[in-house]
C-alpha cells in the first residue's frame, strides 16, 4: 500500500551544525545505491494513529503503517514477528535505510482443511456462510476507504458502504457487520456489509 516506508530511528541524533561544510568525497543526495537483505522484525507496539513500531533483528527501530499489515491480511499484534526486507545505503547521502513488510515469519497462517481429499470447486456456483461480527474503524484513508478490524481480521471498506447507515466513520467507531465466508467454490472468499453503527 505504501511501498517502501522511511525508517525512523529512535532517537534522532543531529551530528553536524547547519553551517558546517559537507565532508569531501561524499555524495549529497542522489544518485544513491542500496544493498537489500532480508531479516525479521518484532512488533513493539501500536498507537491510535495507525503507526506500528517494530524492532529489527539487528536492533534498528522503525515504524510502518497499520495499512501495510492489512494488505497482507494480518493484524499487527505486539510480540508478533514478521519477515522484512531492509535497504541499506552504500553510496550517497539519501535515506540511510528503509524497510518493507514481506509477511509473517511463518510460511503460512492458513489452516489446512480437514477434508483435503475433496477437490475444490472452481468458480461458481459458490456457497457462503453468513455471520455477524463487530468491526472497529482503525484508520480513514482520505475520502475513499476506511481500514476496519473485525473478528481479528483487518480489511478495507469503501466509505460509500457507510452511507446506508448514515454515518461518517471515524477511528474508534464500532459497527455491526454482516460477514459472508465462502464454504464451497472459488469465488470471492469473504465479503462484508455494514448494517448499523453501534453506540460507544
Amino acid at each position: 500500500m505504501k511501498g517502501i516506508l522511511l525508517a525512523v530511528a529512535f532517537p534522532l541524533v543531529l551530528a553536524a551544525c547547519e553551517d558546517a561544510p559537507p565532508p569531501e568525497n561524499i555524495t549529497i543526495g542522489g544518485a544513491c545505491s542500496y544493498e537489500t537483505t532480508e531479516t525479521t522484525a518484532t512488533i513493539a507496539g501500536r498507537n491510535d494513529t495507525g503507526e506500528v513500531g517494530l524492532v529489527a533483528a539487528d536492533g534498528h527501530e522503525f515504524v510502518l503503517d497499520v495499512g501495510d499489515f492489512a494488505d497482507i491480511g494480518v493484524m499487527p499484534e505486539p510480540g508478533a514477528t514478521f519477515r522484512v526486507s531492509k535497504d541499506t545505503i552504500t553510496s550517497g547521502t539519501c535515506v540511510p535505510w528503509s524497510y518493507r513488510l514481506l509477511g509473517p515469519e511463518t510460511t503460512s497462517t492458513v489452516p489446512v482443511p480437514e477434508n483435503v481429499s475433496a477437490p475444490p470447486v472452481i468458480g461458481g456456483p459458490c456457497t457462503y456462510e453468513d455471520s455477524t461480527v463487530v468491526g472497529t474503524i482503525l484508520q480513514v484513508e482520505g475520502a475513499d476507504v476506511a481500514l476496519i478490524e473485525a473478528d481479528g481480521t483487518p480489511f478495507f471498506q469503501d466509505l460509500s458502504a457507510f452511507q446506508s447507515v448514515n454515518s461518517n466513520p471515524q477511528p474508534g467507531d464500532r459497527f455491526e457487520i454482516s460477514k459472508s465466508s465462502i464454504v464451497q467454490g472459488t469465488c470471492t472468499p469473504v465479503s462484508y456489509l455494514v448494517t448499523r453503527q453501534l453506540a460507544d
